[in-house]
């Protein structure tokens, strides 16, 4: 690989590098030495680990029609994460002008970077990548209030963002500076208080900054064809509130990699008899990446592995949250004012500190082959269509909270499909932060979120659908024998036990919103 490298100033520069990146193996990437949580901004390389003795497990887990292969090369994982560094930069620079030219007063800082591809859970390929965008509104002081639904009761992970001092708040009704943000309803008075409007935030301010980048960098891109086609094109996909999603579509005609993926779809419309469109083919490859804008709430003192004498820092965020009309608006007096408690920053801390333990390595591996599997179903089964990798990957930080200690990945899988198949006849799958006494466990100084209320990440899967998914999971079981260890076999039924009375306390059965 290459290493010879510079930043892009210009869509020809950033043009050159992607192509450099993709075809050279020039390096641009964050060097990964194992720092942990807020400690490190990069992408990090899946997770594959498997006892000495199971090396016919592993082979056998590939075999299976389902799961195939997972991994992702090591030079295929570099040049992905390369051209997804060098135009985010890129699209990032742009995006503070736009900011800055509209929206003066609101200001945002550097993509943190998080999700599968961030913790090391990605599986097959390095095509999605997310980001939380950090922004403030300057001079201002915003704060997070309890936000409560029409009952009277506390919102789990819920909040409204206030701005509470006088001064400012005169400031931002009466001054200039604020003008746009205020002609754009982001601040809404409440009696006396003044709040931010997610709504408004999101649908007329945050969509027009990313309407105009997008518009300004292809405005670029369409000088350079004039004269010699750009290498890559870039265009916004969907809005997903709070999420943002872009395209990056890589022209590579017929490079080793696009060639190698075109055989692997071929193979995998062969398997499924189905001809899904790939997202790499032979000549171009696409990779998504999505932004959430995120304000910073507050910064929590955590462990430090790396340290006797020193904490480290785990950034939360509230991120846009408001309620559609129509979905559930009328449970709640002021759906447009709510925000989301993003718990990014310590799914990172925990997973990162987890790469540390041999026996922690075993349940992400067994993550990333459970994420597969139901990958590989596609939507033939009702099991996929209730279950996203964000519920894989919160049973298994259930089962790192718990320190379970396992052999291998065969014994992780069967703790990961136990505690599935419990949250499925429960009905209930505890989000891993709240109501959670095992936190303290890694998190001494959350103590206190043992005593707020659960919240239930199949709240909103309709009771009718359970039955259905419970027969799809006997269904994975038999796709998987021999594959994993079963429940009746596994040794530690005292955490078993105690996943279970986490599922079976429903005290969030009113709140129908993440």
């Amino acid at each position: 690989m290459g290493s010879t490298w510079s930043y892009g100033t210009s869509i020809d520069a950033v043009d050159r590098n992607v192509e450099g990146i993709w075809t050279e193996g020039l390096r641009n990437t964050t060097p990964d030495y194992g720092q942990v949580g807020s400690n490190f901004n990069g992408w990090r390389k899946p997770v594959s680990k498997f006892a000495r003795n199971e090396v016919t497990l592993a082979e056998r887990l590939r075999e299976n029609v389902y799961i195939g292969e997972y991994d992702i090369s090591d030079e295929l994982w570099q040049k992905s994460c390369g051209v997804v560094d060098e135009i985010t930069r890129f699209f990032h620079v742009t995006l503070k002008k736009v900011t800055s030219r509209y929206y003066p007063g609101l200001s945002f800082g550097d993509f943190v970077k998080q999700g599968s591809s961030r913790e090391g859970l990605k599986i097959r390929h390095p095509d999605e990548f997310d980001m939380i965008l950090p922004f403030t509104i300057e001079g201002v002081d915003i704060h997070a209030v309890p936000a409560l639904d029409r009952s009277g009761e506390l919102i789990p992970a819920h909040m409204k963002l206030q701005i509470t001092k006088y001064t400012q708040i005169q400031n931002v009704m009466n001054g200039s500076r604020y003008q746009s943000l205020k002609n754009n309803g982001v601040f809404e008075k409440c009696g006396t208080d003044l709040f931010l409007n997610a709504m408004c935030f999101q649908t007329r301010v945050v969509s027009s900054i990313m309407d105009t980048t997008i518009a300004e960098i292809q405005k670029e891109i369409d000088t350079k064809n004039r004269n010699q086609a750009c290498f890559f094109t870039l265009s916004k996909t969907s809005v997903f509130p709070p999420t943002y999603r872009f395209k990056i579509k890589i022209d590579a005609d017929f490079d080793e990699l696009s060639i190698f993926f075109r055989f692997i779809s071929t193979l995998r419309d062969i398997v499924y008899e189905e001809a899904a469109t790939p997202m790499w083919n032979a000549t171009h490859t696409v990779i998504e990446f999505d932004i959430v804008p995120g304000l910073l709430l507050q910064t929590d003192s955590v462990p430090n592995p790396d340290s006797w004498w020193f904490s480290m820092t785990c950034d939360r965020y509230a991120v846009m949250k408001w309620i559609h009309k129509g979905r559930y608006a009328d449970d709640y007096s002021e759906p447009n004012l709510l925000w989301r408690e993003s718990s990014c920053g310590y799914e990172k801390h925990i997973i990162d500190v987890s790469r540390r333990n041999k026996s922690d390595v075993y349940i992400l591996t067994a993550c990333r082959i459970l994420k597969a599997y139901l990958d590989g179903l596609g939507n033939s089964s009702q099991l996929c269509s209730l279950l996203s990798s964000y519920h894989i990957k919160n049973i298994a930080i259930h089962c790192i909270l718990l320190q379970l200690r396992v052999s291998g990945v065969k014994e992780a899988l069967g703790y990961l499909i136990a505690f599935l198949e419990i949250g499925l006849e429960m009905k209930f799958l505890p989000h891993y932060f709240y109501g959670n006494p095992y936190i303290s466990n890694m998190f001494p100084k959350l103590s206190e979120n043992a005593n707020q209320r659960r919240l239930n990440l199949f709240r909103k899967i309709p009771h009718d659908h359970f039955a259905q998914a419970i027969l799809s999971m006997r269904r994975m079981k038999a796709d998987l024998h021999d594959l994993f260890t079963e429940s009746s076999h596994l040794g530690n039924h005292r955490s078993i036990d105690s996943f279970r009375n986490l599922c079976s306390e429903d005290t969030s059965g009113r709140c129908l919103l993440m």
